[in-house]
């Protein structure tokens, strides 16, 4: 599940710069579907993170 959110807010991040449909930038002159898609990223990435750091390996 996580893996899809970062793949899929890493398409939408470059896919935005394609569109010119939006008038004014958000955020450090990103678009607000980049801005989400950045933050999507970073929190599956965390969970990502968190999930595999959590599991202990059988022994």
């Amino acid at each position: 599940c996580c893996l899809y959110v970062m793949l899929y807010s890493l398409l939408r991040f470059f896919l935005e710069f394609l569109r010119g449909d939006y008038v004014e930038p958000m955020l450090w002159d990103l678009k607000s579907a980049q801005v989400t898609a950045l933050v999507s990223f970073t929190v599956a990435l965390a969970l990502f993170v968190w999930v595999g750091m959590r599991k202990k390996p059988a022994a």
